[in-house]
Formats: C-alpha cells, sequence, structure tokens
C-alpha cells in the first residue's frame, strides 16, 4: 500500500490489488491468444491437408457462418457484460478466441509462414512497449481518445473505399495507419484498466468481468496490430 496527500486528506492506493488485476487481465488476454494460436495452427494443418477446416471455410454457408458467429459473440460480450457472470463473459472471450483462430489459419498460407511468424514477434515486442507506456506514464491518453476513435472510423472508411477504388500504395498505407492507431489504443486501453479497478471497489463481480473485458479489449488490440503488421511484411516480400 501507499499514500499520498490530496486536499489535505490520506487517500489509499491499493497498488497491491491492481496489481492483481492487471496480472490478471493479462494473463486472460494471453490464454486467448494461445487459444486463438493453438487453433489457429490446427486450422493451418487442416487447410494445407484438405481436411474438416478446409471444407467449412471453402464453403459459402461454413465461411459466413465463422464470419457473423464471430460478430455475434462480440457483440453479445459487449452488450450482455453487465448481465452475465464472470464465467460466462470468459467463456465468451474463449469462444471469441477460437473462432478468430479458425480464420488465422490462412494467413501463413496467403502471407507465408515465415512472415507470419515475424510479424507475430514483432507485434508483441511494439504491443509490451506500448503497454508499458500506457501503465506508466503521466500523461491522460483519453485526452487524445477522440483522435483515437476518430481515426479508427477514418481507417475503416478508406479500408471499406480501397476495395471499390483501385488506389495505388493504399495498402501499405492503410497498414501504417492501423499499426499507429492500434499502438494508440493498446496504451489508451492498458491506462483504462486502472479507472476499471478503482471504480468497482465495492463489487468484486463486476470487477472481475472487467478484467476479462479489458483483456478482451487488449486481445482486439494485438490482433489487429499483428494483422496490420503482416500486411507490411507481406508487402515488403513480394517488392
Amino acid at each position: 500500500m501507499s499514500e499520498f496527500n490530496t486536499n489535505q486528506n490520506i487517500v489509499y492506493v491499493d497498488e497491491g490489488g491492481f496489481r492483481q488485476f492487471l496480472t490478471g487481465t493479462f494473463t486472460n488476454m494471453a490464454i486467448g491468444l494461445l487459444v486463438s494460436a493453438g487453433i489457429a495452427f490446427m486450422s493451418f494443418q487442416s487447410l494445407i491437408s484438405g481436411g474438416f477446416i478446409y471444407s467449412l471455410i471453402t464453403s459459402g454457408i461454413g465461411f459466413y457462418v465463422l464470419l457473423f458467429g464471430q460478430l455475434g459473440v462480440a457483440i453479445a460480450f459487449s452488450a450482455g457484460l453487465n448481465k452475465f457472470n464472470p464465467m460466462v463473459a470468459r467463456i465468451l472471450f474463449m469462444v471469441y478466441s477460437a473462432i478468430t483462430g479458425v480464420t488465422f489459419g490462412i494467413l501463413p498460407i496467403a502471407y507465408g509462414v515465415t512472415n507470419t511468424f515475424m510479424a507475430f514477434v514483432f507485434t508483441s515486442v511494439l504491443f509490451v512497449c506500448m503497454a508499458i507506456i500506457g501503465k506508466t506514464t503521466k500523461i491522460d491518453i483519453s485526452k487524445f481518445s477522440g483522435l483515437l476513435v476518430g481515426g479508427l472510423f477514418a481507417l475503416i472508411i478508406i479500408s471499406i473505399a480501397s476495395m471499390f477504388m483501385n488506389l495505388p500504395g493504399s495498402t501499405l498505407l492503410i497498414s501504417y495507419l492501423g499499426v499507429i492507431i492500434f499502438l494508440g489504443l493498446t496504451a489508451w486501453d492498458v491506462q483504462k484498466l486502472k479507472a476499471y479497478y478503482y471504480s468497482t471497489e465495492y463489487d468484486e463481480e463486476m470487477r472481475s468481468k472487467l478484467s476479462i473485458y479489458g483483456a478482451f479489449q487488449l486481445y482486439l488490440d494485438f490482433i489487429n496490430l499483428f494483422l496490420y503488421i503482416l500486411r507490411i511484411f507481406g508487402n515488403r516480400s513480394r517488392d
């Protein structure tokens, strides 16, 4: 426990409890990534051997089941956070991670095993650096939330527009923009964990659910950062 003086009142900050909350959040995120990675490997093996995953993804129905299933789980997870107990929230997170793993099995085929592995390593290093910045910086990153959210919407619009218009160099530009935005979002989401913890001082169940939700947000930051970095690696290997 540490203490500091604010308005001449002694305020106690449960630093030990927050560290435990932070550790639990990142552990949940790491488990999600491990689930995705393990299933992605099995999916990759099935795809190259023409197995069940190959039949599922190549069939029109199977592809849309995965796509809308992933979207549905994400919406249910976010919308039902107040209603679900921590176990249900954790299960939904793992289901989302598993579906992501199935779809990610195609990445080594599309970009090559080496590029995929190197992109993962590079993403891990950048993610850890931004997580440390988000944890230690004294700057209130929420001041830049409008810029980050606006940049995210701009990224989505540009990505959709590029599907219909042949814009030279747009893929690389979108990828670099995506990396910058999700680096910022990673630092912001890590900083938000402190607010999650201290806003649920008298509600342990909600605190547990927010730990899982925070892990889900960081998982999405990592996954999106990885995808944009992989596109950059893939683009360079084709040059």
